[in-house]
């Protein structure tokens, strides 16, 4: 998408936040390099540096990768992130040709596969690597909406669940894969119950704790993800609809509105009468009001406002944005307000 590159960054990283809290997301951990241009402090999401990366494994492959790596190379910036006790990610198996395949036993032969790493795709594995990771208590990261729009095939799954390996959620770009972390449980909860055979009841149970515990023991110095003493105050509600056979399914299928979100302790999503209270930080600025199926909501940071910069701008239609699509799935009505 080149029109983006007319954007300034800020805005950019504003469209990506938006959609995440829409989507009830408040944290949300990039791969690439956070700019030293943003203020996290005015994001009304959280958004993790302290990790060691690496774009994927064998960077030599591909002369333009290469140039574009995040770190020093994934063994060492593997093994150093081991003895700095941070997590390291990777791109890693991420295809189905012979290039992609035994790269996660490379990792484990040069000593740097480890309980810190976060495997991001793992298309291409092995049975022997599967057992590699799990016996490394790593962590996988599932993007089944991206690896089947791009390779028709995605992780092995259920052997990596049955290994007891913890996976997680992610969204890959919004280029291939989903606008949203909603839009990607819904996918996976699809792959698990048409192409693996569970349950929806136990489809859904398990595609919401890729989204919420997993992260929290991928990444526990972050305070995130589950329910304990110390923890981040992190809240979600969510108004569940459809006909669905149980609240649990209904939320997998994405059938459902964000009541409250709360990032550290602070509102970003509100009913309208809690965001009369203040109770939105004013660093945020404007916000925006939008219609809900019984209520109305007040969003951190005036997507509306976003949106139209956004598209005068570049000269693009507002569904072209995901945030759009997210905030607005029937066209609703929106408008500003201040906070």
């Amino acid at each position: 998408m080149s029109f983006l590159r007319t954007l300034p960054v800020a805005d950019l990283y504003w469209l990506g936040a938006l959609a995440s809290i829409s989507a009830g997301v408040g944290t949300v951990l990039n791969h690439a390099h956070n700019p030293m241009i943003l203020e996290q402090r005015l994001l009304p999401i959280r958004m993790p540096n302290d990790f060691r990366r690496e774009l994927m494994v064998d960077l030599r492959r591909n002369s333009v990768i290469w140039e574009h790596r995040m770190g020093q190379g994934a063994v060492l910036e593997s093994k150093r992130a081991l003895a700095e006790g941070r997590p390291f990610v990777v791109h890693i198996a991420e295809g189905i040709d012979v290039a992609s395949a035994n790269e996660v036993a490379s990792l484990a032969h040069s000593g740097a596969l480890h309980e810190h790493c976060i495997l991001v795709h793992a298309i291409n594995l092995s049975d022997h690597e599967i057992g590699l990771i799990a016996d490394a208590h790593a962590s996988v990261v599932w993007c089944p909406a991206s690896n089947l729009y791009l390779f028709g095939q995605t992780a092995p799954i259920m052997k990596l669940l049955d290994a007891g390996v913890n996976v997680l959620l992610g969204t890959d770009s919004p280029c291939s894969g989903s606008e949203s972390l909603r839009d990607e449980i819904r996918v996976a909860c699809d792959f698990l119950v048409n192409q693996a055979g569970l349950a929806a009841e136990v489809a859904a149970e398990t595609c919401i704790r890729m989204a919420t515990e997993a992260f929290s023991e991928a990444y526990p110095g972050l305070g995130v993800g589950s329910l304990a003493v110390g923890a981040s105050a992190d809240v979600l509600l969510l108004s569940p609809a459809g006909d669905h056979e149980s609240e649990l399914v209904s939320i997998a299928a994405g059938s459902w509105d964000v009541v409250l979100l709360t990032v550290g302790g602070r509102g970003v999503v509100l009913p309208r009468e809690w965001a009369a209270n203040g109770l939105i930080p004013r660093w945020f600025g404007p916000t925006s009001a939008v219609a809900r199926r019984e209520s109305e909501m007040v969003i951190a940071g005036d997507p509306r406002d976003l949106i139209e910069r956004v598209t005068a701008a570049t000269n693009i239609s507002p569904d072209m944005l995901p945030l759009f699509n997210i905030l607005f799935p029937q066209n609703r009505r929106y408008q500003s307000t201040e906070n």
